[in-house]
Order: C-alpha cells, then structure tokens, then sequence
C-alpha cells in the first residue's frame, strides 16, 4: 500500500515537473544593438506550451502594444526588455539586453553668405566628421561630390536644400544635417549686333532705332561717351548721330543692366559704323564738240573713300558700256545730240553712288551753192551770182552763222564775202575759178564746199552741138562734132580731165562720177561751146 503512494506521488511530482517544463516562451532574436531614435519590432518565439497572455516591460523603452504577442518599440537608452507570458497555470519570464548607441554628433561649415550669384566662383563644402556624402535638392549644383557650384544651378530664385550624411564606422549609426542656399540668376543683355550703313551725300543727322532688352536685372540702360550722339529713353530705343563730313564714322554705344539680389551689373556694347558715300564728279575732257567727239573721263573723289579700292560701272550712252575697276574710260560719239553718261562708284565697303555727265555733239553744216549762170559765163559779162545751198541740223539749236567766200580769183585777194547769197565780177581775162563756200554754225562746226566756174571768150559761136546722154554713165556722143575740134573735160574743181577716151564712132567715156564741164573748140573758125554734164 505504501509503495502504491509512493508510486502516486512521484507520477504526481512527474506530472507537474511535466507540466512546468511544456510551457516555455522566448522574445525572438535574443539581445539587440542599435542605434539612437531606431525603431525596433520585438516578438515572441514560443518554446512550449500555449501562452495566454503577453506583457512586455522596460524602463527604457516605450511600447505600442503592450500586450500583444508582437510590437513596435521606441527605445531611448540602453536597458532590459522582459516578455512575461502566461498559460492557464504557469507564467514565464524572458529578457533581453538592448543597446542603443548614439548618432554621431555633425557640425556644418556654413556657406556664408547663403546667396550666390550664378556667375559666383564653386565653393568647397566642408563638415565634421569629415568622410560623409553630400546631396543637393538640385543636383546639377553639386559637383566633384563636395563642391558646390553656383554657375551649374538650375533652380534659381528659391531656396534649396544641401545635405550631409555621415555614418559611423564603428557602430554603423548615420546622422544627417542640411542647410540653405539661393541661387540668382545672373542679369542677361540680349546682344544687339553691329550695324553699318553708308551715309547719304548731304546727310548730317542719321536716327535709327535699337532696343535694349535682357533678363534677371535691376534696370536696363545705356550710355555713349560721344557728344555727336543722342540717345532717347530705352524703352523707345532712338538713337541720332550726328555726322561726320567726309570720313567713316564709328560709334560705340555702351548697354548696361543694373544689378538684382545677389548680381553685379553687367554690360555689353554695340557698335554703329556709317562709311561715306563716295563724294565724287565725273572730270570729261571734252563735253562738248562738233560731230565726232572723243572724251575721257576720269573721277575725282573728293572725300576719304579710296579710290584703288572702288569699282566702276560706266555707262557710255550711245557709245556703248564699260565695265571696269578703275576711274577713267574713254569714248567716241558720233550721233548728234546729247549723249548721257553715268558711272555707279562703288566703295569697298559697298557704298555706292552714280554720277553722271553729258557729252553734247553738235551737228556739222553741209556746205553748198548753185552759180548762176551755172556755170559758164564770157567776159562780155562776167558776173556770178551764187546762191547758198547749205543745210544744217538743228539739233541743239544748231544753225549756220558765217558764210566764208572765196571766188578763186588768185590775182585779187578781196575776191571773198561773207554774205549768204553773194554776187562777185571777174576779170575779163578767159578763165577757170574754183568757188570755195565755208560755212560755220553757231557751236564753230564747219563745211567746206567748192564748184568751177568759167568765163569763156565773148566770141559769137556758130557751133551748136548737143551732148547725149545726159546724165549719163560714163559714156556720152557729141553732135556734129569734127576732127577740127577738140573736147576738153574739166571737174568741179577746175581740174582738167587727162583720162578721156574716145572710140573710132565718136563716143567719149569719163571716169568717175560728178559734175563735169564740156568745153569744145573748133580750130578751123576759132569757135567754142561750152555744156555740162552729170556722170551718175
């Protein structure tokens, strides 16, 4: 009986030994390290047994969830985290060390001052510890990992944010600190380019308009440091010079935007540069003259355009065009009348101008005069009376002035007139006189014309012969013609005709064409005759 308790107790002993020893629940992960302000999820891990209820307790820590088989938990310093669980008859108490190492402390050098122009020089960015990374809320501000740079911003205007993160190597702990910085944009003066004209001969005052426009500044404006220059209010953008007379002529105009934030001014220039027109006449040698008229030309540029550098266009008028690049040219003009003339004159540097001149070529006279008798008179009467035929073009305004005789008398040096139409007496010798009649217009142009006259013997003829065909070709037949007579052939100069031939039937042929007088004398009865003839 006794052994039977004994046996009943020590199962008993078993069971409850048993009992304690099923029931067993650890906090998962055991003891933990890290770092100050870290959050940590704790949980259970059970062993044995069927927990009921959990209770998470510290001092050093602050749970979510106390009693919950899982939490989160706030961790301030290093202590003793305990999990006490509990099933229907047992409880159960687990611990673990916990850790907390500190963030490393970060001291920032600040940038000072925190606003920088865009065209600022890059800034080191320096921290303690040293070793860390720095990042930018705009990256392309950040150059080499540790410099800042002003003129590689593209957020402007606005603060912006650099940080620094460093990491402890022995715990692992990272902090992270940030300061502000401001980028400005740097003022822009939109470029106005260059200008050239050429000034107009005459002009002293030239306005043209320029505006000055930009970006990012204060206030925008200009300056010239001329006095031959004005200059309005920019947002109209007028500008006058004043001009030189004959030289180029530059002019600086200095553009200007004041400073904004952290900006200095800026400023920029443009030029305006006026080249003369070539100050320049046409030199003609000969502008006037009686038909044909040859001239040169040549320019005389009188300002400081060169001339070895210009180039030529001539137009010649009715003499035709020449091109060349130097400053004379030549022509003949033998129309009547006004021929133009013009020249463009171009400078190096494009400036042009054309000039012009005239060539007036004054029509020459055409010269004649009918004798009458024409053109055969005796010495009973030898009288003349010639009559003018001469003819002029009127083109401008030209008209016969002067009439120069000279009757051909070489024995009378007052046998001239200056009469149009005058009658003149010669001597009562037999003769043959050539009549020259020069006749001037009122520009000095000239013609000379000349005819013979004859005063025969005043002898009563009893030939009477007739000469056919008349006009003729060459050829002619006189009638009644004899081998007593003699036939003599004078031209319209007094000139004696050697070349006559005669043919076995009588026919005679003259060479050559004109006017010609037939003289015939019979030998046997001394009689004479005298007609004309036109050979065509």
């Amino acid at each position: 009986m006794k052994l039977t308790y004994q046996l009943l107790v020590l199962a008993f002993l078993t069971l409850s030994l048993e009992s304690i020893a099923q029931f067993e629940v650890k906090i998962r992960g055991g003891d933990v390290t890290l770092c100050e302000n870290e959050s940590l999820v704790l949980s259970d891990s059970v062993v044995s047994g069927v927990p009921e209820s959990y209770e998470w307790i510290s001092s050093v820590a602050t749970f979510n969830t106390a009693y919950l088989s899982s939490t989160a938990v706030n961790i301030t310093q290093s202590g003793i985290i305990i999990l006490k669980t509990k099933d229907a008859s047992n409880t159960f108490l687990d611990t673990i060390n916990v850790t907390v190492n500190s963030l490393p402390e970060i001291i920032l050098i600040g940038l000072t001052p925190s606003q920088y122009c865009e065209t600022a020089s890059d800034i080191a960015l320096n921290a303690s510890p040293s070793g860390g990374t720095w990042t930018s809320e705009d990256p392309t501000a950040l150059v080499n990992g540790n410099t800042f740079s002003p003129s590689n911003a593209s957020i402007f205007d606005q603060n912006t944010k650099l940080f620094y993160n460093y990491t402890n190597p022995t715990t692992g702990c990272s902090n992270l600190d940030s300061m502000e910085v401001r980028v400005d944009p740097k003022p822009v003066l939109d470029p106005i380019s260059d200008t050239t004209f050429c000034r107009k001969q005459g002009v002293m005052t030239q306005n043209i308009s320029r505006l000055v426009t930009g970006q990012n500044y204060g206030m925008l404006g200009w300056a010239v440091f001329n006095p031959r220059v004005t200059l309005s209010d920019v947002a109209i953008g007028n500008i006058t010079l004043n001009l030189q007379n004959n030289q180029p002529d530059t002019f600086t105009i200095v553009i200007a935007a004041t400073e904004l934030a952290s900006c200095e001014p800026i400023d920029g220039y443009f030029k305006i540069i006026v080249n003369p027109i070539p100050d320049a006449s046409i030199t003609n040698s000969n502008p006037s003259g009686c038909n044909p008229v040859t001239s040169d030309f040549s320019i005389d540029i009188t300002n400081s355009v060169e001339s070895s550098t210009s180039t030529y266009n001539w137009t010649m008028g009715d003499a035709g065009s020449s091109t060349a690049t130097t400053s004379t040219s030549s022509a003949t003009y033998n129309e009547d009348g006004s021929a133009s003339i013009s020249v463009v004159l171009t400078s190096a540097v494009g400036c042009d101008t054309t000039l012009t001149s005239t060539v007036d070529v004054y029509p020459i006279p055409t010269a004649g005069f009918v004798p009458n008798p024409d053109n055969f008179t005796t010495t009973a009467l030898p009288r003349f009376i010639f009559t003018s035929t001469s003819t002029v073009d009127p083109v401008l305004g030209a008209s016969i002035v002067q009439y120069e005789w000279d009757f051909g008398d070489l024995n009378d040096d007052q046998d001239i007139s200056n009469e149009e139409n005058p009658p003149f007496f010669y001597p009562t010798d037999t003769n043959s006189y050539i009549v020259n009649l020069r006749v001037t217009t009122n520009h000095g142009c000239s013609d000379d014309f000349s005819y013979p006259v004859i005063v025969g013997p005043s002898i009563s003829s009893s030939i009477s012969h007739v000469i056919f065909p008349n006009p003729t070709s060459g050829s002619f037949r006189v009638t009644d013609y004899t081998p007593s007579m003699s036939l003599e052939v004078i031209d319209n100069k007094g000139t004696q005709i050697d070349k006559l031939e005669v043919s076995e039937d009588g026919q005679f042929t003259i060479e050559g064409r004109g006017h010609y007088i037939i003289r015939i004398f019979d030998s046997e009865t001394g009689d004479s005759f005298c007609s004309k003839i036109l050979v065509e």
